[in-house]
């Protein structure tokens, strides 16, 4: 049981950190965070309400830089969206209309 609280505080502990991070990432960074939340989720490292912060800060951080990405960045962000799409597609989380059209205004 006191095992449990322990592993427990330490993902949370580590979720904390993640967040602030995927808040900095840079637009090449994001294809490897979007790969690793993902891999968070299939694994079952974090649950399904940490998946969910996780996947949000992801899509907040996604927007701004849709929003800043120069035009020949497009491709690859469309390349990007189609990931996290497919990462979230088992249900995980809810669909990503808002970045796409983040991605389509720009």
């Amino acid at each position: 049981e006191e095992r449990a609280a322990e592993a427990a505080a330490q993902r949370t502990l580590s979720i904390s950190e993640l967040v602030p991070r995927i808040g900095r990432m840079s637009f090449q960074e994001a294809p490897r965070f979007v790969s690793h939340v993902a891999w968070l989720q299939e694994c079952g490292i974090v649950d399904s309400g940490h998946g969910a912060v996780l996947l949000q800060a992801l899509r907040r951080r996604l927007a701004e830089l849709f929003s800043k990405a120069p035009l020949r960045a497009l491709g690859a962000a469309g390349d990007l969206l189609a990931s996290l799409e497919a990462s979230t597609a088992t249900g995980r989380g809810p669909s990503e209309g808002g970045l796409r059209r983040a991605l389509e205004a720009r």
